[in-house]
């Protein structure tokens, strides 16, 4: 916007002459206007880099979480849990603490997935909030 204005100026001054005066005390208060839009922007901008690090933070927490509920449901799901699965009643007990641990790792798989979905939603939200911030820096 400055550069615009140094522009037009010279180019109103091309015009009018030399010995054409143009007003131009109250661009100074414009300029810091200027000024401080740009550091908004810039503040912004700085906003934007920090979240997308923390959705990336956020994105690799929860693959790891989901990593480890595979290796834990992988040994616990698979287990006797110490007791005899040719027994009808430890098979009974093994069945039913089995079908527990199942519905538990399919819940925070499930939970997971969400947190990873929503991850990604945030990134395009953040994604679209640096066209904002080049419309507003830029004046467009």
């Amino acid at each position: 916007m400055v550069f615009m204005w140094d522009r037009v100026l010279a180019n109103a001054k091309k015009i009018l002459g030399e010995n054409a005066t143009i007003r131009d005390q109250k661009f100074e208060a414009l300029g810091r206007a200027n000024a401080q839009t740009w550091k908004m922007s810039d503040g912004l901008r700085s906003m934007q880099d920090a979240l997308e690090k923390r959705i990336l933070v956020l994105h690799n927490a929860v693959s790891s979480y989901r990593n480890a509920l595979i290796q834990a449901q992988d040994d616990i799901v698979d287990s006797n849990y110490g007791l005899d699965p040719g027994k009808p009643e430890d098979k009974k007990k093994i069945e039913q603490a089995r079908s527990l641990f199942i519905k538990y790792f399919a819940e925070e798989t499930r939970g997971s997935l969400d947190m990873i979905q929503t991850g990604e939603e945030l990134e395009k939200h953040i994604a679209n909030m640096a066209k904002y911030c080049s419309q507003i820096a830029g004046g467009n």
